[in-house]
């Protein structure tokens, strides 16, 4: 496919094959979430004359904001962590796709290891990786409580 061959949509690909992938996660998640809400909720919120709007700002949304968390963190995570795609999309050949125009942090990884042979860089990169994603992990966490999306 011709898009696949060109620097400026190879990472919009992946990225779309990414979302496709994990999209059905996400709503199951938000499924979970959204199940989990008591009736009665909606039902006092009715009462009190909120109309569907304001039952959602008031109800869902502050009660979805831990499974919202949840899904954000574990999201970067994985958003970091992308080897699959692009590896199946453009071959072990060359991997990060035209260019290296697609090339993600666990592909680098992968091509120092198991492509130039060189382990020692390798596991530098895993370790930097791990360091990153949990800065990120943390990040979002603390952010999540300053705004009091967590108990």
């Amino acid at each position: 496919m011709p898009w696949l061959q060109s620097t400026e949509w190879s990472k919009p690909a992946v990225i779309a094959n990414g979302a496709w992938r994990w999209v059905g996660y996400w709503m199951v998640m938000f499924l979970a979430g959204l199940q989990s809400i008591p009736d009665e909720l909606y039902a006092a919120a009715s009462i009190d004359g909120a109309n569907a709007w304001r039952r959602f700002v008031h109800v869902t949304f502050p009660l979805m904001r831990p499974v919202t968390l949840f899904v954000f963190v574990v999201n970067t995570m994985g958003t970091l962590q992308i080897f699959a795609e692009p590896y199946v999309m453009f071959g072990a050949a060359s991997p990060g796709g035209p260019k290296d125009s697609a090339t993600t942090p666990v592909l680098e990884l992968f091509k120092y290891a198991f492509i130039q042979f060189n382990l020692g860089a390798g596991a530098a990169l895993g370790w930097l990786l791990a360091l990153v994603i949990i800065a990120f992990t943390l990040l979002q966490m603390s952010l999540a409580r300053r705004r009091g999306w967590t108990e």
